[in-house]
Formats: C-alpha cells, sequence, structure tokens
C-alpha cells in the first residue's frame, strides 16, 4: 500500500483553536477591569459621604435606643396576681405530673423484700422531691433500695430519712428528688 498522496506546499495548521482562546480571555479581561473600574468609581470620597454620613447617624440610633431600654422597666406585677398565677402554674404542673412514668421506674428497681406505702410529692422551684415511705423486711433490703434508685438518672440525692421497726418488718422513710427524662 502506498502512502497518500499530499499536494499542499507546507503541513495544515488550525490555528482558529488558540485565536479563539486568546480572544475569549481578551473579553473577560476587558470585562473584569471594565468591573474593577466600576468599583473603584464607587469607592470614592465623593459617592462614599452620603453612606458613611447615613451609617453614623444609624449608629447614634442604636445607641440612643440602648440608653433608652436600658432605662425603661416592665410593670411591675401586682403580688395578688402573682400569687394566683403561681397557684395556677403549680396546678398545671400537678396536672401534667405523669404518674404511670413514676410509678413504672420504681416498680423496675423495687427489691423483692420492700413494698411501697406511701408516696408524696412536693414541687419546688429546681425540681420535684419525692418522700417515699416503704417497708422492707430487712434494713438490708431497705438499704438496697436507696443503692437501686441512685442507679437510675431520674433519682438523685435519694437519702433515707428514718427506720423504724414494726412487727417482722422495718418501715423506711425516704427523701429525694425526681427528674423525670422528659423534663431534661
Amino acid at each position: 500500500m502506498s502512502a497518500p498522496l499530499n499536494l499542499a506546499r507546507r503541513p495544515f495548521r488550525n490555528e482558529r483553536l488558540p485565536g479563539l482562546a486568546f480572544a475569549l480571555a481578551l473579553a473577560v479581561l476587558v470585562a473584569m477591569t471594565v468591573r474593577q473600574a466600576m468599583v473603584i468609581v464607587e469607592l470614592l470620597p465623593s459617592r462614599t459621604k452620603a453612606r458613611s454620613a447615613e451609617s453614623a447617624a444609624l449608629e447614634k440610633e442604636a445607641a440612643d435606643l440602648r440608653r433608652t431600654a436600658a432605662t425603661l422597666r416592665g410593670p411591675a406585677p401586682d403580688k395578688a396576681a402573682l400569687a394566683r398565677w403561681t397557684a395556677v402554674k403549680e396546678l398545671v404542673d400537678r396536672r401534667a405530673f405523669r404518674w404511670t412514668d413514676l410509678l413504672f421506674r420504681l416498680e423496675g428497681v423495687l427489691p423483692k423484700g420492700v413494698r411501697l406505702k406511701a408516696i408524696a410529692p412536693r414541687w419546688e422551684r429546681a425540681g420535684m422531691r419525692l418522700t417515699l415511705t416503704a417497708v422492707a423486711r430487712t434494713p438490708l433490703e431497705g438499704f438496697e433500695l436507696v443503692q437501686a434508685l441512685e442507679a437510675l438518672p431520674d433519682f438523685e440525692d435519694v437519702l433515707p430519712t428514718s427506720k423504724q421497726p414494726q412487727e417482722g418488718a422495718y418501715e423506711f422513710a425516704y427523701e429525694m428528688r425526681y427528674l423525670p427524662r422528659e423534663a431534661r
């Protein structure tokens, strides 16, 4: 087979692509130069004087508003109304308390020889305080309840407050803070 016949005096070179790339780069350069010139014109002192004055006025107004807000005080609530609202809040808190959750948690940790006799909740600012009265067969079982309650994250500062012997059993009173998981 013979080589293809080439009658051209010089080899073909495609010069359109480099020329097109150069023209495109030149157009982008011109556009960026025009944009930069527009930004420089905007930053000239004659153009920024109005904005500087507006900014200074806004800063002065903000400082005046801060001073005014610092001197203002909200109206003091009426003591009778405050007492009523506190009572209403306590009633709502008591109504919203989930006894089933508390009893479920206590049931899960109650040792075999211990039974609950009374539960007395007391609502405080820091949360709820519980007073539990339980009857245990032995003092050891009564103290096992303290350890079981302390192991739960819902109960804090569990302290036995009294131990009284009864007929074949011991009555314990416990004091603790109760923080249900939902309240955390």
